[in-house]
């Protein structure tokens, strides 16, 4: 199809003298065959009109040719006829007439014949790219009543690809109107009105538009409507897609910016009781009893706050990929208690029943203990936290064909389908949750997904709507069901008696963090030396050739990975137990700290009693035992 009834155009050089000479050879025929009739009045009637045809149909070059036969013809009928010799001057004038105007028109008629052959190629050129176009492009004019008004638009053009983008073929649509092919074309607001001023005003427009009319279901186009001769011309083209990828990143940030005014009111609740603790802890008349009960207040919140950076670590971990699971075989029943014990007091506080129903045999799966854990914690918190007081809570697991399925249960507020999709995206907290839950940042489940994907497994939840409670099921492959064929783990080492309690160095350049941990374990017998720096560190380690050293990775002027790397240059470094402390937990930092000659790598903020245990373990035999990262947040 071409626009405007447009077919191809131009003629190749040997069809274009060939069609020429042929014009020419017509033309003397007719003038051979009337001459007896008007002698040499006119010879050259036939030749003037074969002449301004063959100019502009044909070009320059043909033209000449009719010119020149033209000229030949008149001279081989002037008298003496047959003969090319021109005799009477009234004849010579005549050829000489024909030949400047024939010139003439020659010239004219190929300027006029370059004239239209360059504007049918560049409409040619046009129809074609309109063609093949992705882009959807159609001529709609208007239909009018017998009052003049426009009351729709039919399509008088439209490419193959707004055709695809209506869902009709071609032939369906041209000539036929909107509002018969289409009947909720027009309901899209103020779309008919911009097509009129389009035609009215002569006003070009630019708009976005959401419309259901095709059969595609509800897409989003961009539009582009113009004049042209009465009608209008329209570009459009879908982006659905892209409005679709502009909300998912207009919901992101706005749950980004949630969150992080989630993140600062969960960061600042325990900073309240923290500051009054201390204030009892420190006011001159405060009683034992009372600073016992502020020194328990400080150590809770602290302990949430570490959850909290915890967290937000391990979902970044999984999102990253470099999350590793240390899998073992582990009874599924310790799995399941230190679950029960992470969400207890969320449980008692709401004074809520648990079920627990798990296989009479005893079950092994070969799984990450602590992350499972972590899972199954996290979402008997979310039951607990989104239950009205006094509710039921049900833990179940069984096996089922090849797979080993957990389910949490409850009795709480219930999701309704939409919510059952997006409940485990990042940072979302549905709004009927957020009224009943007791805080939180909204990457629990998150967080649960991901380490139960990394086992393999899939979780997902369920609900019969609103008020009808949650059930989330988790599923395990076959694979993790395992034997417990491993012996029994050591006991740990028992504690040094207090007489022969190690020396230790530490180094940190946060002076109250130093300071604060060494009194913690003088209070524990042990002999600590404090330095605020690299250098005084490197000294220090020199006079008093401590058993062990914690020192902070990010000190200043001379990093804690300068520090230990000169330390195991020494024979006392060489025997030392070197701990790398940092706010930094990443396996990228842990590996760093443990190439740099460290044997542990411990995250802020630091547990006593986990300093403690690898001070009891003193360094490992192996750096393949004892380059491993100890958890510094739970104790499930």
């Amino acid at each position: 199809m071409t626009m405007y009834g447009l077919h191809p155009v131009g003629h190749s050089r040997g069809v274009a003298y060939a069609l020429g000479g042929a014009i020419a050879a017509v033309c003397a025929m007719l003038q051979w065959l009337v001459h007896p009739l008007v002698a040499n009045h006119i010879p050259f009637l036939f030749f003037l009109v074969g002449l301004m045809f063959a100019a502009v149909s044909l070009g320059r070059g043909p033209a000449t040719l009719v010119l020149c036969a033209g000229i030949v013809n008149a001279a081989l009928l002037a008298p003496p006829v047959g003969s090319l010799a021109i005799n009477h001057p009234h004849d010579l004038a005549a050829v000489l007439l024909f030949g400047a105007v024939g010139t003439l028109l020659v010239v004219y008629g190929n300027r006029l014949h370059l004239t239209t052959h360059r504007a049918a190629l560049t409409e040619q050129r046009f129809s074609v790219a309109l063609e093949s176009s992705v882009v959807p492009f159609s001529i709609l004019s208007p239909v009018r009543n017998d009052g003049g008004d426009i009351v729709d638009f039919k399509w008088s053009y439209l490419n193959p690809a707004a055709a695809r983008a209506v869902g009709r073929d071609i032939k369906d649509l041209l000539g036929n109107a909107v509002g018969d092919v289409l009947p909720a074309a027009w309901d899209a607001p103020d779309l008919f009105d911009r097509y009129v001023r389009v035609v009215e005003h002569g006003e070009q427009c630019e708009f976005e538009l959401r419309s259901s009319a095709s059969n595609r279901g509800l897409r989003w186009y961009s539009v582009v409507a113009a004049p042209l001769q009465g009608s209008v011309v329209v570009w459009f083209a879908n982006i659905t897609e892209s409005k679709e990828h502009q909300q998912r990143l207009e919901d992101a940030d706005r749950r980004k910016d949630e969150f992080l005014a989630t993140l600062a009111h969960e960061l600042r609740n325990p900073l309240a009781p923290i500051r009054q603790a201390a204030r009892i802890a420190g006011a001159e008349h405060s009683t034992d009893a009372q600073r016992r009960w502020s020194h328990s207040i400080v150590e809770r919140q602290v302990q949430h706050m570490s959850l909290l950076l915890e967290d937000l670590l391990d979902v970044s971990r999984v999102g990253r990929g470099t999350l590793l699971l240390r899998k073992s075989p582990e009874a599924l029943v310790a799995v399941v208690d230190t679950a029960i014990e992470t969400a207890r007091p969320h449980i008692e506080a709401k004074r809520h029943h648990l079920d627990v129903e798990l296989p009479p045999a005893p079950v092994v799966l070969h799984i990450d203990a602590l992350r499972m854990s972590q899972v199954l914690g996290n979402l008997l918190t979310n039951a607990a936290k989104y239950t009205e007081p006094g509710g039921r809570i049900r833990l179940r697991a069984t096996r089922e064909a090849d797979e080993f399925i957990i389910r949490v249960a409850d009795n709480g507020i219930g999701l309704t389908p939409a919510q059952q999709a997006e409940v485990f995206e990042m940072f979302r907290q549905v709004p009927a949750a957020v009224e009943k839950s007791q805080g939180g940042l909204g990457i629990g489940l998150a967080l649960a997904r991901g380490l139960v994907e990394l086992h393999g497994g899939t979780i997902e939840a369920r609900s019969a709507g609103l008020g009808h409670g949650t059930e989330f099921i988790v599923r395990l492959p076959a694979g993790c069901v395992g034997h417990l064929d491993t012996p029994a783990q050591p006991a740990a080492p028992a504690m040094p008696a207090r007489a022969t309690m190690p020396r230790i160095l530490i180094a940190d350049d946060n002076v109250d963090a130093a300071d604060s941990l060494a009194e913690l374990l003088r209070l524990d017998g042990y002999e600590v030396h404090v330095a605020y720096d690299g250098a005084k560190a490197i000294e220090t380690f020199a006079r008093v050739e401590p058993d062990a050293a914690l020192l902070d990775v990010g000190m200043p002027e001379i990093s804690g990975l300068e520090v230990v790397r000169e330390l195991r240059r020494r024979p006392a470094g060489q025997r030392a137990t070197l701990i790398a402390v940092t706010g930094w937990g990443q396996e990228h930092d842990r590996r760093i700290a443990l190439e740099a000659g460290f044997d542990y790598h411990m995250t802020k903020p630091m547990m006593p009693e986990h300093v403690q245990h690898l001070l009891a373990r003193g360094r490992p035999v192996t750096a393949a035992i004892a380059r491993t990262t100890v958890p510094s947040r739970r104790t499930l």
